[in-house]
């Protein structure tokens, strides 16, 4: 799996000089746990919507998410799986983050085109369902007057 990240990009977003430290104190390795989570979890979100994972040059927008994340999961490593107050500026950035993958994931949001790129295409539309409805009695007897019998195409399932 191609990294939207690397450790310094981690480093990079980390107040090494917080009293009592930071997840910036952490090991490379731990670092690459945290992006690992982090942009499993972007793929996860955005999958049934794109192509994952994102192949160079990762979105700028799927870039931000990712490290927003990685940075809570570092965080999280760092004070051993304390949660953090709802106020703390990584939570908030980690609440933020996951507000915007679930907008990109149902439709509400899309991913603006690399410079000199193509925007991203989804996969589809968002709620459908790509089936053939059943033409008359499906097991036997009279057919259900209350299911459309239609020939095949997308059929809005109304989850908006």
């Amino acid at each position: 799996m191609p990294g939207y990240l690397e450790p310094h990009d981690v480093h990079s977003e980390l107040d090494p000089q917080k009293v009592g430290g930071t997840a910036s104190d952490l090991a490379d390795t731990d670092l690459r746990l945290a992006i690992r989570k982090a942009q499993t979890e972007v793929d996860a979100a955005l999958g049934s919507r794109y192509p994952v994972p994102f192949s160079a040059p990762v979105p700028e927008l799927v870039r931000d998410i990712t490290l927003d994340l990685a940075v809570w999961h570092a965080t999280l490593t760092h004070r051993r799986h304390v949660d953090l107050d709802v106020r703390d500026p990584v939570q908030l950035r980690v609440d933020r983050a996951r507000a915007l993958l679930r907008d990109l994931a149902v439709g509400r949001a899309t991913l603006p085109p690399a410079q000199g790129d193509t925007p991203a295409e989804p996969l589809g539309e968002v709620g459908a369902v790509n089936a053939p409805w059943h033409e008359g009695a499906l097991f036997g007897g009279q057919s259900d007057p209350h299911v459309p019998t239609a020939g095949y195409g997308q059929h809005d399932l109304g989850w908006r």
